[in-house]
């Protein structure tokens, strides 16, 4: 009974540990998700102090397949000369996997940008120890034909 009891015992706090590292993650990439649609229409706010609690000094950005940005506030800045130049965008996300173990986040993403119609992206998040995205890897596709976003997000 006392080797059940131990192993229901470890069982259960592997799951509780594994439950909270995914609320974690499943909360940080929200609030990243949350500050690229606020940069994407242009809200006023403060962007370079709001990144540096989301996205690590160091963070590089690897967008299909070649490494194009690197440091954190370069990063920012290019999201805000892609709003100046090209307008506004909205992210919806589709699809989230978490593996906390990994300190990795895949997100499936739907684009739609006032210019350039919509686009799908597979986004890999990794994170450092302290909650900090180190790498953007980012795949970006446009969808052809039509798509209805119903049910996304839901």
């Amino acid at each position: 009974m006392k080797i059940v009891f131990s192993v229901l015992f470890t069982f259960f706090c592997i799951a509780q540990v594994n439950c909270h590292e995914r609320e974690y993650y499943a909360a940080a990439v929200n609030r990243y998700v949350d500050f690229i649609n606020r940069i994407s229409h242009g809200e006023e706010f403060a962007q370079y102090e709001v990144g540096a609690t989301l996205i690590s000094p160091a963070c590089r950005k690897i967008f299909n397949g070649g490494i194009c940005i690197q440091g954190r506030d370069t990063i920012i800045s290019d999201l805000l000369l892609v709003h100046k130049n090209h307008g506004s965008w909205t992210i919806s996300p589709a699809d989230t996997i978490i593996s906390s173990g990994d300190q990795t986040v895949v997100l499936r993403l739907f684009i739609d940008m006032e210019k350039f119609g919509i686009f799908n992206a597979i986004v890999i998040l990794r994170y450092d120890s302290h909650g900090l995205v180190t790498e953007i890897n980012e795949v970006f596709n446009r969808v052809e034909g039509t798509y209805s976003f119903e049910g996304v997000n839901k």
